[in-house]
C-alpha cells in the first residue's frame, strides 16, 4: 500500500460522516430518479386504476420501485444525513411544481427520518434503512393526510384554488375516512418494505461484487 492509499484510508476511518464530492453527486442523481419514479408512477396510476386507485395503492407501488435506488444511495453513501438531504432535494422540488404544503411535509418529516437514523452503522442496518424508507414515503402519501389534518381549511382552500370541485370533494371523502387513511399507510409501509427487500438483494448481488 502505497502512502497516499494509507493516508486516504486513515482519514476515512477517521471521519466516516466526511461528505465527498462524490457521495453529493451521487445523492443527487439517486435522489432525482427516486421523484422521476414517483412522478411516473403517479401519472400511470390516475390512467390505469383511476384516481382513487392513485391515491390509496399509488405511493406503494411507487416505494416498491424506488427502493433498489434508496438501498443503494443507503448503501454506498452512508453517511449522517443521507435521508434528510433525499428529504431536502424532494422537497424543493415539489416546491418548484407549486406543490408548497408538500414541501413542507418533507422538510418536516426529513428532520423527523434523520433523527431516527441516528447512531453508529444505522445506514449499514437494513430495518433502519426501511424505518428511513417508509417515512420517506409517508411524506409523498402524507401529503395530503397530514395538512388535512392539521390546517384542513387552509389547505382545502389552497387546492380548490387549481382544482374542479369533484376533486376536492373526492380528496375530502378520501382523506376524512380513518379506513382510508389505514389502507394508505398499510399499502405504503408494505411497498417501502418490498422496494428495499429488492433492494437489499440487489445491493448484496450485484453493487457489493462490483464494488461500486
Amino acid at each position: 500500500m502505497n502512502e497516499v492509499t494509507k493516508v486516504n484510508a486513515s482519514e476515512a476511518t477517521a471521519h466516516p460522516n466526511r461528505w465527498t464530492l462524490k457521495n453529493v453527486i451521487t445523492l443527487a442523481v439517486f435522489t432525482v430518479i427516486i421523484f422521476i419514479v414517483m412522478m411516473l408512477v403517479t401519472m400511470a396510476t390516475n390512467i390505469v386504476l383511476t384516481p382513487i386507485g392513485a391515491y390509496y395503492a399509488g405511493p406503494g407501488i411507487a416505494a416498491v420501485l424506488a427502493g433498489p435506488f434508496y438501498m443503494v444511495l443507503a448503501t454506498r453513501v452512508g453517511r449522517r444525513g443521507v435521508l434528510f438531504f433525499v428529504h431536502l432535494i424532494t422537497a424543493l422540488a415539489f416546491l418548484i411544481i407549486g406543490q408548497i404544503y408538500t414541501f413542507g411535509v418533507y422538510a418536516v418529516l426529513g428532520v423527523i427520518g434523520e433523527l431516527c437514523m441516528l447512531g453508529r452503522d444505522a445506514y449499514k442496518n437494513f430495518w433502519r434503512n426501511c424505518i428511513g424508507f417508509f417515512i420517506y414515503f409517508f411524506a409523498f402519501s402524507g401529503a395530503g393526510i397530514l395538512p388535512m389534518l392539521l390546517f384542513r381549511e387552509s389547505y382545502l382552500g389552497w387546492y380548490s384554488a387549481y382544482s374542479d370541485p369533484a376533486a376536492v370533494e373526492f380528496l375530502t371523502n378520501v382523506y376524512s375516512s380513518p379506513s382510508a387513511i389505514a389502507i394508505i399507510i398499510f399499502l405504503t409501509a408494505a411497498g417501502a418494505v418490498l422496494g428495499c427487500l429488492i433492494g437489499r438483494a440487489i445491493v448484496n448481488r450485484h453493487v457489493k461484487k462490483a464494488k461500486i
